[in-house]
C-alpha cells in the first residue's frame, strides 16, 4: 500500500516559524493566535500554555520586562499603518534563553478613536540575534586589534581611495586621518620615496599593483614622509587584494605597514661598523707589516754574510722567526675577516690528505723543534684523497699543530692521526700539553677567544688561529670538535672531511713556470721606491746580495725621474708615497716609452682583495705582500714580465685568491 505525499502548504510552513496573532490592549490579552506563541519556543502545544500576563512575567527575561511596558505605551499611541516592533528573550522549553521578534500594527480602534486591538507576528529570532552578536563581538575585536596594534592598517575601496585607517597609520605617516580619507595612491606618492631617494610612483604602490594584479604584493620597502617629525620614516609595506567567490578583481585593499627605521639605521649602523673593522684590519695589517720588511731585508743582508759567530747566528734565526710569526698572525687575521664578510672562495681539488698534513708540518715545524717537543704522525697505509683546498686545509692543521706547540711545556708529545669513518675522514691533533678546563671548551672556537690566561704563554696569540679553523673547515663542509682531558693533561682536536671514497686521477693545479738562477738570468737593474727609508735601503741591499744593480726613490715624483735615468728592467714599488701614490706612478710608468716591457711589482702592507684589484687595475704585474718572501722575490728577479705575471697568478690561485679576478673595492682612501 502507497501512502502519497503530502503538499504543505504555504501557510503550515509559516506557522512553524511565525505566529499571526490578535491582541486586546485594555485589557491586555491574547484574542486569537494561528499557533501558540509558546511553541515557536519549544512547548508542546497540547501543553495548551496560555500566553497571559502571568506566562510572560515568568518566561520573559527580566531585563526585558521594562522594554514590554514601553512597547506597549507605543501601541497606544500608535497611528494607522505604522507598525511597532519589539525584540526580547523568552525562556525556552530547554531551558536556554530565546529571541522573539513581535511586529505589531493598529487592527481597530474604539469608538473615541483609542487604539482597541492590535494585529501582529511573533516569530523566533534566536539565530539571528546570536549571529548578529558574534559579528558585534568580531567587530569590537577587530577594532579593538587595529587600534592596539603596532602596524599601520589603510583600506583602500574600489577605486583605489582610502576609506578608513587605524591609529598606528596616523602616527606613523605623521597625519590626521581626515587627510587621507578619500585620497589615493597617486596623490600620496609626492610623499613617498624608494630607497636610492628618488620618487615612488604611484602606478607602483603596493596597493595599486595589488587592485591591477589581482596578487598581493609582500615587503615593499620606502620613505614616506612624516609631518609631526619633519623626516622621512622608512616603512614595509605589504598590499592584501579582497576578492568575491568567481571574481578576478578586488573589491578592496588592505595594506599593512610597519615603521622599520630604526631597524634600518641599526642594520647600517652595524654594517658600517663591519666596514669600519674591516678598514681598521687591513690598516693595522699595513701599519704592522711596514716595519716588519725593513727588519727582514736587515737580517737577510747578514745572513747571507759569511759569519762564524754562532751567538749572532742564533740572533738571527730568532729575528727570522719571529718576523715570520708576526707575518702569520696579520695573515690570519686578514683571512677571519674576510671569511666572516663571505670574500673568502675556496679552491678545489683532489689533494691527498698526507699531502695536506706534510704541509701543515712543514709549517709548524719550527715552533716545534724550538720546544724540543716530539711529533708522532699516524696515516692510514692507503691513500685518503680529500676534495679540498689544500692551502687552507694545511692552515687548519698547522694551526692546530702550532696551537699544540705552544701549550705543550718543553719536550711534550704531539700525536697526529687519521682514519675513515664512513665517508668522513677523522684527523686528531692531540698533545700532552696544559690542556683546558671543561667551563672554557665552548669559547674555544670564537674569535679572539682566550681560554688560557695571557701571562701562561708568551706566544699566546690573539685567539684567531682556531676560529680561523672552525671556518675554514666548515666552508668545506666537515666540522671540528675539541676534547680535553682536564688541566694539566693535554687536548684533543678531531677535525671531520668529506673523504673520496676512490681515486681517481688527481687535477693538477697550473705548475709554476721553471726558475733559473739569477746568475743566469743575468745582472738586473731594479729601482725600489718606498717612502719608508729604512725598507727602501734595507731591501736594495738584499737585492745587491742578490747580483742586481740598484737606484732607490723615496716618492712617486722622484721614482718617474729615476727610472728616465736610471733604465731599471724592475720596479719595487710602494702603492703609499707622498706627492704621487704608488697607483698614479705605475701608470706613468706604464705610459713611459720603456713602460711595455718593464717589470712592476708593488710591495705594500695592504693585502685585501680590493688591494689586488687596484694593483691589477693600475697596472702592476704582480702584488708583494710586505715583510717580503725573499725566495719568491729572487724566483721573479729571473723571469720575463709576461713570466712574472703567470708565475704569480698561479701564486695566487694556491692561496685561494686571483690576481684577475680579485672584485671587492675598499671604502677608504688610497692608502698612505
Amino acid at each position: 500500500m502507497s501512502v502519497a505525499p503530502r503538499s504543505l502548504e504555504p501557510a503550515d510552513v509559516l506557522s512553524d516559524v511565525v505566529t499571526l496573532y490578535v491582541c486586546r490592549l485594555t485589557p491586555l490579552e491574547l484574542v486569537f493566535n494561528t499557533r501558540p506563541i509558546t511553541a515557536i519556543i519549544g512547548y508542546p502545544v497540547e501543553a495548551g500554555i496560555a500566553m497571559d500576563l502571568d506566562t510572560v512575567n515568568r518566561l520573559m527575561h527580566p531585563d526585558d520586562l521594562p522594554g514590554l511596558a514601553a512597547h506597549v505605551a507605543r501601541l497606544h499611541a500608535l497611528q494607522d499603518g505604522e507598525i511597532a516592533q519589539f525584540r526580547h528573550r523568552m525562556r525556552a522549553a530547554s531551558g536556554e534563553w530565546a529571541w522573539l521578534e513581535v511586529r505589531d500594527a493598529v487592527l481597530s480602534r474604539d469608538a473615541s478613536g483609542a487604539v482597541e486591538q492590535v494585529i501582529g507576528t511573533a516569530r523566533q529570532v534566536t539565530t539571528e540575534m546570536r549571529a548578529a552578536e558574534a559579528l558585534r563581538a568580531s567587530e569590537a575585536r577587530h577594532r579593538l586589534l587595529s587600534e592596539t596594534m603596532l602596524q599601520g592598517v589603510v583600506h583602500h575601496g574600489a577605486d583605489g581611495s582610502i576609506i578608513a585607517l587605524n591609529p598606528a597609520a596616523e602616527r606613523i605617516l605623521g597625519r590626521p586621518r581626515d587627510e587621507f580619507i578619500g585620497s589615493d595612491p597617486g596623490r600620496e606618492s609626492r610623499h613617498t620615496i624608494r630607497e636610492d631617494g628618488t620618487p615612488f610612483p604611484g602606478d607602483e604602490h603596493p596597493s595599486t599593483v595589488a587592485f591591477r594584479t589581482g596578487e598581493p604584493c609582500h615587503g615593499v620597502v620606502m620613505g614616506v614622509f612624516n609631518f609631526d617629525r619633519q623626516e622621512y620614516r622608512w616603512i614595509s609595506v605589504d598590499a592584501v587584494p579582497l576578492m568575491r567567490r568567481g571574481e578576478t578583481t578586488p573589491y578592496e585593499v588592505y595594506t599593512v605597514f610597519e615603521d622599520i627605521t630604526d631597524r634600518l639605521r641599526a642594520d647600517r649602523a652595524l654594517q658600517d661598523a663591519h666596514m669600519r673593522k674591516d678598514v681598521f684590519i687591513a690598516t693595522l695589517a699595513h701599519e704592522l707589516r711596514n716595519p716588519l720588511a725593513p727588519i727582514r731585508n736587515a737580517v737577510a743582508v747578514q745572513q747571507r754574510r759569511a759569519n762564524d759567530d754562532p751567538e749572532l747566528a742564533w740572533s738571527q734565526a730568532i729575528i727570522e722567526r719571529q718576523v715570520g710569526h708576526m707575518a702569520r698572525l696579520l695573515d690570519d687575521l686578514l683571512d677571519a675577516s674576510r671569511i666572516a664578510a663571505g670574500k673568502h672562495e675556496l679552491r678545489r681539488e683532489e689533494v691527498p690528505l698526507s699531502a695536506v698534513v706534510a704541509q701543515a708540518v712543514e709549517t709548524a715545524r719550527p715552533l716545534i723543534d724550538q720546544a724540543g717537543h716530539r711529533l708522532e704522525i699516524t696515516l692510514p697505509q692507503d691513500a685518503i684523497l680529500i676534495d679540498g683546498d689544500p692551502l687552507r686545509l694545511a692552515q687548519v692543521f698547522s694551526n692546530l699543530l702550532t696551537n699544540a706547540a705552544k701549550y705543550t711545556d718543553d719536550g711534550g708529545h704531539i700525536r697526529v692521526s687519521a682514519q675513515l669513518e664512513q665517508d668522513m675522514v677523522a684527523v686528531r691533533v692531540r698533545d700532552t700539553g696544559i690542556g683546558i678546563a671543561t667551563e672554557h671548551l665552548s669559547r674555544v672556537f670564537e674569535m679572539f677567544g682566550q681560554v688560557h690566561d695571557a701571562l701562561d704563554r708568551s706566544q699566546g696569540g690573539l685567539g684567531i688561529g682556531l676560529s680561523l679553523a672552525r671556518a675554514l673547515v666548515e666552508m668545506h663542509g666537515g666540522t671540528i670538535s675539541v676534547h680535553s682531558f682536564g688541566r694539566g693533561h693535554g687536548t684533543e682536536f678531531t677535525v671531520r672531511l668529506p673523504a673520496i671514497a676512490s681515486e681517481v686521477e688527481m687535477s693538477q693545479t697550473p705548475a709554476e713556470t721553471p726558475v733559473t738562477s739569477p746568475a743566469a738570468a743575468g745582472r738586473r737593474r731594479v729601482l725600489v721606491v718606498d717612502d719608508n727609508r729604512d725598507g727602501c735601503d734595507s731591501l736594495a741591499a738584499v737585492l745587491e746580495m742578490f747580483g742586481c744593480e740598484t737606484a732607490t726613490a723615496y716618492d712617486g715624483v722622484d721614482a718617474i725621474a729615476m727610472t728616465a735615468t736610471f733604465g731599471p728592467e724592475m720596479v719595487l714599488l710602494d702603492v703609499g708615497l707622498p706627492r704621487m701614490n704608488g697607483y698614479d706612478t705605475c701608470r706613468a710608468l706604464r705610459a713611459a716609452p720603456l713602460g711595455e716591457g718593464l717589470v712592476i711589482l708593488a710591495v705594500t702592507g695592504w693585502g685585501t682583495d680590493a688591494d689586488l684589484r687596484l694593483a691589477m687595475e693600475a697596472g702592476f704585474d704582480a702584488h708583494l705582500v710586505k715583510p717580503i718572501d725573499m725566495e719568491y722575490l729572487r724566483q721573479l728577479l729571473a723571469l720575463r714580465r709576461d713570466e712574472v705575471r703567470r708565475q704569480h697568478e698561479v701564486r695566487l690561485m694556491r692561496s685561494g685568491r686571483s690576481f684577475g679576478r680579485a672584485a671587492e673595492t675598499r671604502d677608504h682612501d688610497t692608502p698612505a
